[in-house]
């Protein structure tokens, strides 16, 4: 009984390499694509609005309760991050501290409020700031 030819074991797993590859890299150009979008959208929101909008429309898109549950993780990991790297002296601590809260806004519509109130608040005052340095 003759044993038909198979591939050697090592062209099967370069073969899955290039699969998942190609996999891959269509998934990240998707989510990619996906994130600029939001950011341009959040972006092009107006001051006072724009925080609410993200989160109506991240409700609109996703029903994913898992999805939920990564965001507010990410969302703390980074506040949590944020504190620790606040007390070295030259990290961006508040940075990675307000993307978290932010990234938690996205979720929560108290918190959207908040920072959109927050964000005209900041607004108001850097222009005064501005305009009594310029003097």
């Amino acid at each position: 009984m003759a044993v038909a030819p198979s591939k050697p074991a090592g062209a099967t797993v370069i073969c899955l390499c290039f699969y998942l590859r190609r996999c891959r890299t269509g998934v990240d150009q998707r989510m990619w694509a996906r994130l600029k979008q939001s950011y341009r959208e959040l972006k092009d929101d107006e001051p006072g609005h724009r925080f609410v909008n993200a989160h109506m429309r991240w409700k609109e898109r996703t029903r994913n309760w898992l999805a939920t549950v990564a965001i507010i993780a990410v969302g703390l990991l980074l506040i949590v991050a944020g504190g620790f790297l606040g007390l070295v002296p030259g990290a961006p601590g508040i940075v990675l501290g307000v993307l978290g809260v932010a990234l938690i806004g996205t979720r929560f519509k108290r918190v959207a409020i908040w920072l959109d109130w927050l964000e005209v608040r900041l607004r108001q005052l850097w222009h005064r700031c501005r305009q009594a340095f310029a003097r």
